[in-house]
């Protein structure tokens, strides 16, 4: 065959297929089929081997697959091995299948810059079912009739720089698209392909785009669906656009079914629709999943743009912000299943619509749009909302959490008003809540400066909170109120119950701050009441002064543990009450006697408190008094003072409010022993409760029988003694009944019950077998403490400062401990902790000390949750290490601080340990203190930190922890141990050797270029995983701490400081005489040196380098000969050394300086054989005594100081021996000498 070979017909070209082998064996070059427009044919031209570029070049033929749209060819073709088409510059039509499987490679270059276009019309398409096509260059694609793009199945994809046709104005109808079973579509730029149905689905299944556009043109086309569902994916990284602004027809993207989406912007123009589940007017479908910062509405101001939210979630979530752009308002259909729009959308302007199957949550806003609910609007706070929509329709406004303000004009809403228990809604005209009716569990707040007629139906068992600032609230004769539970609480408000108590037949009343509420004539039943500083006007007594004119019968509950005022007529209304005073009653029940005047009819109901903290005054508000003080005697000494007077109490039977005269406070005089002792006596309740205020300096003891109560009431008592429980139980019946007391101290076998009430001591004395029981309530303690008894139930307990020592047994505590930064907590019992929750802001210390056998480690248990803002330290610091604490619950460091006792030694070493069975979180800093370790290596580590749930939190090295010749690193886990931490003395835990890999799959790059150069081989072969390189033997690769580097450096130096030869003292010193002139020798020798020394150790982690200086001072004491030719010279000498190091760790960069300073003094002894001329043999030796001052000191370590000493000798022996004479040319006679030497030192 020749270059240039025409096929024009379907015959040669299906002959050409056939050929396409023989000529790829047989033609060492390259081809490439281009259409020839002037032969109007496809023509077979070589080209230059040059156009493969890659690792290797190959033959390759070229070969077209049919792409010539006047072809008769009417048959499918699959590409089942790699191939490359010229595109050429015409429009190219197909009506027949294109099929891409068994792994080829289909490459379509399109070189010229015209955008040709390629129509794939009915009975056509281009089916990717496993291979890959590349589309290179700039190409319109044009779906017509029935004509197809699917690409399915994993590792099937197409690349494109574009993916659409350039000619808006062309009629775009029909067509279909399919992307399915993990396939995968990847556009450089705008994927805008046109078509009536379309389809992302199944895991893995993407089209990913800069920007993904829908829509069609005008009137150029019919309605365009894509539905992603079932794992699909869309995907741009800038845009996902719905609809040209002018387009007539709709256009719908439908998410559903874990489906998802995904741009920074999502833009509706009009026609367009984006459908979470199903498009409207089509069954819900199961929610997917809409990721976006907004989705915005843009273009014409028309109606026909839309969110259409129809699914079956009941908490599906759209988090962008939604925005009506300059002119495009929009709108949002709930139309079934339940949506939370999370974003910020108060630039919507747009419309929402709920339908009667639908819900819509909003947790920030939802902009200016109105509202037409028949379905049900979800209000979620995290804090406060102001919600100023217009609301309309007859569905259910729910306010779920949070405070949220309705501040719309909401006449038009007949519907309900739902207030969750956890809620407050807040409203302050009648318009906020139209013709709802209200079903409130939570708190609603009317808040007016004006009088309110509520007509709205009622219910729930909520709290009502009015303040009409200082004007009147009433119900409106129509309002229907029977199931209202709940209470009115009021403040700032004028109520007449007289009037209005039909309305509160099952619900109550309290009277608060600014409050006047006025009983009227009769008797009015309600279900509660209860007071919190406001008035309650009872107005005059009846004729026979046994109860005022105007009374109040209680069902449920009478709670007169607050203050208020309570109001009668005159004062000549209380004349008949008696002042007699029984002193045989006991303190606890001469406050409830002489009850004589019923104000509140409480039998059979719940009474709470006994009025101490009321007021009694007239009608002008002044007080009714007529008070008397009496000592208050026991054993022969004054322990009180009592004030009687006129007083609001619960009666004797604690049945209801009445007028008396008792006991209204008690001023403390007596302290230890002497102190004001109040008991049961066998009394319960009323009778054994003091409802006065009890004041002054002295200190109150309670006494009674195991298992009797004494309780208190008033919650103004301020007395300062201490509180000293001896005997029996103490119930506190109100906030702050104790008082301002300095301590609070707990028998053996004594009980205090705080009853859900708040209590603040200085300081908390608990003996063994007492019990300090919660029971909801919090108690803080000013100065810490001791609780060697028991700690018990929920509420919160306060460490503010000093030192809390908790020494019982306290497993069936479930409070929250607060540790305030400066207060500490020592915990010496395993249980001690209960099941608390921790807040740790000061320092919680885990101290064995208080176990009967204090040399065996102890392991805690805190059964809740420990969040660490301050130090926690698991054993004191010089103990044994071995303690552990158990977390039952999660375990949150905020820059806190752990501290941890272990034995340093191997991976067996004894060691604190926290072990926390809930998650991790936050940042702890770790020190360890080293309990008696000498070091050794690791080989796994000493695990010190042991988490069983998800391990996020970082636990960071604080400090050096160092033993032995060893620094110890604290480092993560590997592998199945990743959530742990542990103590190395290599730095980092040993990884297992990895198991080799098997020899992967071919897998191409997932985003290769669409224009590859060269084309991609057919089925590339991965070059084989070479084997894992071998793990070294990592047990000896721990590191070294610098300070061996310093101790060597210092133990050198004074080894080696006075050593000394002979010639380095040799010779007398020759002077003159400033008096005589005469010319004298000296013995006395002076010796200074200097040096610098570097060196590594044999492992190469540390280096040293040091500096040394030497001055040595001497001279000869004797001379004497004994053959005449010889001398012996003996002497005394003595000398001062330094030396000063650095060594630097190259593995952990710790540095340590060392020093030593050293003196010596000691006698030399010298014989020659010759003197006059020192020729022949000699011998010299000397012996000194020298001490050493000697320092170390490591980066974040102290400094370590030392004293060494020692004795040293040497002997020398040499001989001098002249070898030859001879003259230099200037006449200088010149002497070689040869003085072999030996020295023992």
């Amino acid at each position: 065959m020749s270059r240039g070979a025409e096929f024009n017909s379907p015959r040669c070209m299906r002959a050409w297929f056939c050929l396409d082998a023989l000529l790829e064996s047989l033609m060492n070059k390259i081809y490439r089929l281009k259409w020839n427009r002037s032969r109007n044919c496809w023509c077979v031209c070589s080209e230059l081997g040059s156009r493969i570029k890659g690792k290797k070049a190959r033959a390759v033929l070229i070969s077209a697959i049919g792409l010539y749209s006047s072809l008769a060819f009417s048959g499918d073709v699959t590409v089942n091995q790699d191939k490359t088409i010229d595109f050429g510059k015409a429009d190219q039509n197909i009506d027949y299948r294109i099929t891409v499987t068994d792994n080829a490679n289909l490459v379509i270059d399109v070189t010229d810059t015209s955008r040709p276009r390629f129509t794939l019309n009915s009975g056509g398409g281009l089916d990717i079912t496993g291979g890959k096509v590349y589309i290179n260059g700039q190409l319109d694609v044009l779906l017509k009739g029935t004509g197809f793009l699917n690409v399915s199945n994993a590792g099937s994809e197409l690349y494109a720089d574009d993916l659409y046709d350039s000619n808006s104005g062309s009629r775009h109808d029909r067509g279909y698209f399919n992307v399915s079973n993990g396939g995968k579509i990847h556009v450089n730029g705008t994927s805008r392909l046109t078509y009536t149905q379309g389809n992302v689905s199944g895991e893995g299944s993407q089209v990913n785009s800069k920007t993904f556009f829908m829509g069609v043109y005008s009137s150029y086309g019919g309605d365009q669906y894509l539905s992603v569902n079932n794992g699909g994916e869309v995907n741009a990284s800038e845009q996902i656009s719905l609809g040209y602004y002018n387009q007539n027809s709709d256009t719908t993207l439908a998410v559903s079914d874990g489906g998802k989406i995904s741009a920074p912007k999502i833009s509706l123009s009009t026609n367009s629709e984006l459908a979470l589940g199903a498009q409207e007017g089509s069954d819900a479908k199961a929610a997917g999943i809409i990721d976006a910062e907004k989705i915005e509405f843009v273009w014409a101001s028309t109606s026909e743009k839309k969110i259409t939210l129809n699914h079956t979630d009941k908490n599906a979530t759209i988090s962008a912000n939604i925005v009506s752009g300059s002119e495009g308002l929009g709108n949002i259909n709930a139309l079934s299943g339940t949506t939370y729009l999370t974003g910020d959308n108060s630039a919507f302007s747009g419309k929402v619509t709920i339908g009667q199957n639908g819900a819509l949550g909003i947790t920030q806003n939802i902009g200016t749009a109105d509202i037409s609910n028949r379905g049900k609007l979800h209000l979620k706070a995290d804090d406060s909302m102001t919600f100023a929509n217009k609301i309309s329709g007859n569905g259910t406004i729910s306010i779920d959490s949070g405070t949220v303000a309705l501040t719309g004009n909401n006449y038009a809403f007949s519907g309900y008003i739902d207030v969750a228990s956890d809620a407050v809604a807040v409203i302050t005209e009648e318009k906020n809540i139209g013709n709802a009716d209200l079903d409130v569990d939570g708190k609603l707040q009317i808040n007016a400066n004006k009088d309110w007629v509520f007509d709205n139906d009622l219910q729930g068992k909520g709290i009502v909170e009015i303040d009409m600032g200082n004007h009147a609230f009433s119900f409106d004769e129509f309002a229907y109120t029977d199931w209202f539970q709940g209470s009115l609480a009021f403040q700032n408000t004028t109520f007449n119950l007289e009037q209005n108590a039909e309305f509160l037949q099952r619900g109550g009343i309290t009277a608060g701050q600014g409050s006047q509420i006025t009983v009227g004539n009769g008797t009015h039943s309600i279900s509660t009441l209860g007071f919190s500083g406001g008035t309650v006007d009872f107005g005059a007594l009846t004729t026979d002064a046994q109860m005022t004119e105007g009374t109040v019968k209680v069902s449920k509950t009478l709670d007169l543990r607050g203050e208020g005022v309570i109001q009668v007529a005159d004062r000549d209304v209380v004349s008949s009450v008696s002042r007699d005073i029984d002193s045989a009653l006991s303190l606890t029940e001469v406050d409830d006697d002489n009850s004589a005047i019923l104000l509140v009819d409480a039998q059979g109901a719940e009474v709470l408190g006994d009025a101490g903290n009321l007021q009694l005054q007239d009608k002008n508000g002044q007080t009714l008094s007529s008070s008397a003080q009496r000592d208050i005697q026991q054993n022969g000494k004054k322990a009180a003072v009592g004030t009687y007077d006129y007083r609001l109490t619960s009666g004797v039977n604690n049945d209801g409010l009445y007028i008396g005269y008792g006991l209204t406070q008690l001023d403390l005089q007596a302290t230890d022993s002497d102190a004001l002792v109040l008991s049961a006596n066998g009394k319960s309740e009323n009778a054994a409760d003091l409802s006065a205020k009890i004041t002054g300096n002295g200190d109150l003891a309670f006494s009674s029988q195991k298992g009797q109560t004494v309780s208190l009431s008033n919650k103004d008592n301020d007395y300062t003694g201490v509180t000293d429980l001896r005997s029996g139980t103490l119930l506190l019946n109100n906030d702050n009944v104790l008082g301002n007391t300095q301590e609070l101290r707990l028998a053996a076998e004594t009980e205090m019950d705080m009853n859900g009430h708040s209590q603040t001591v200085g300081t908390l004395n608990g003996s063994a077998d007492s019990l300090l029981n919660l029971n909801g309530g919090t108690l803080t303690l000013a100065n810490g403490g001791t609780a060697t008894g028991s700690l018990t139930g929920s509420g919160t307990l306060n460490v503010q400062g000093g030192t809390l020592d908790i020494a019982g047994d306290n497993s069936s505590l479930t409070a929250n401990m607060n540790i305030a930064n400066s207060a500490h907590v020592l915990v010496s019992h395993a249980q001690g902790l209960g099941s608390a929750n921790v807040e740790n802001n000061g320092t919680l210390v885990l101290n064995n000390s208080g176990e009967k056998r204090a040399a065996v480690p102890v392991s805690y248990s805190l059964g809740g949750n420990l969040t660490n803002n301050g130090t926690l330290m698991t054993g004191m610091s010089g103990q044994q290490a071995g303690n552990a604490l158990v977390v039952k619950g999660n375990y949150h460091g905020n820059n806190g601080q752990l501290v941890m006792n272990t034995v340093l030694n191997g991976d067996d070493s004894v060691t604190d340990k926290l072990v926390v069975e809930g998650d991790t979180s936050g940042m702890t800093s770790v020190t360890v203190n080293n309990a008696g370790g000498t070091g050794a290596q690791t080989l796994n580590g000493i695990e010190l930190i042991h988490v069983g749930g998800k391990s996020e939190g970082e636990f960071v090295q604080a400090g050096r922890i160092v033993a032995g010749a060893y620094d110890y690193t604290l480092a993560r886990g590997q592998g199945a141990n990743s959530g742990n931490w542990y103590l190395t003395s290599g730095g980092e835990s040993v990884e297992p050797q990895p198991e080799p890999e098997p020899m992967p799959e071919p897998n191409p790059e997932p985003n290769p270029e669409p224009n590859p150069e060269p084309n991609p081989e057919p089925n590339p072969t991965p070059e084989p995983t070479p084997e894992p390189t071998p793990v070294p033997d990592q047990t000896l690769d721990n590191d070294l701490r610098p300070e061996a580097g310093g101790y060597i450096a210092n133990l050198a130096a004074a080894n080696t400081m006075f050593t000394s030869r002979l010639h380095e003292r040799l010779g007398s010193t020759y002077y003159t005489d400033l008096v005589t002139g005469e010319q004298k020798q000296t013995t006395m020798w002076m010796r200074h040196e200097g040096g610098h020394n570097k060196w590594r150790d044999a492992s190469g982690q540390l280096k040293t380098q040091s500096n040394r200086y030497v001055l040595q001072l001497g001279g000869d004491i004797a001379q004497w000969s004994i053959s005449g030719n010889d001398r012996w010279h003996l002497g005394v000498m003595a000398g001062y050394g330094n030396s000063d190091s650095k060594t630097i760790s190259s593995r952990t960069g710790y540095r340590t300086k060392a020093s030593v300073n050293g003196y010596s003094t000691g006698l030399y002894a010298t014989w020659y054989a010759d003197d006059e001329s020192h020729n022949g043999a000699y011998l010299d030796s000397w012996a000194q005594y020298s001490w050493f001052d000697n320092t170390v000191k490591g980066d974040d370590l102290q400094s370590e100081s030392y004293k060494s000493k020692g004795f040293t000798a040497s002997l020398e022996a040499g001989y001098k021996h002249k070898l030859a004479e001879f003259n230099g040319s200037q006449g200088t006679r010149n002497e070689w000498y040869i003085q072999p030497q030996a020295q023992i030192t």
